[in-house]
């Protein structure tokens, strides 16, 4: 099947082949720029809607860190776990006394005589000794 010409206009235009499947003329651009014009416009809308909530509800878009207001005053659970205000603190100081059991000397149980030394030296001490299980 080849295609045959036909003058249109004065041009020479090749009709198209019957079955052929592509398009036969250019995108219309008028429904295109309505189509960004309104998504730009439902953006606008969303972002006055969105910012007038902020300023119902009083918050301000301004504060976007993760502090408590000077002003703010912690209520107690009346019942459950009570979370940490400052874990990093907490979690620091726990290291750090564990650490010091791990390398220090200390008293585990003063009465019944148990104590706890450095890892270093228990290692040591187990590989000139071997492990005691029991009282052997």
């Amino acid at each position: 099947m080849s295609a045959t010409k036909s003058t249109s206009h004065g041009h020479d235009v090749e009709e198209p082949e019957p079955g052929v499947n592509y398009e036969t003329r250019d995108a219309r651009v008028r429904p295109l720029i309505w189509g960004g014009v309104a998504t730009f416009v439902l953006l606008i809308a969303s972002f006055l809607i969105i910012a007038g909530l902020m300023f119902v509800l009083g918050s301000n878009p301004r504060q976007t860190g993760n502090t408590l207001p000077e002003n703010f005053q912690p209520r107690l659970p009346t019942s459950g776990p009570i979370l940490e205000q400052d874990g990093d603190v907490a979690g620091d100081l726990y290291i750090a006394e564990e650490t010091e059991k791990l390398e220090g000397y200390g008293w585990v149980n003063r009465r019944a005589g148990t104590v706890h030394i450095p890892i270093e030296r228990a290692m040591e001490l187990t590989v000139e000794r071997g492990i005691l299980l029991g009282s052997e």
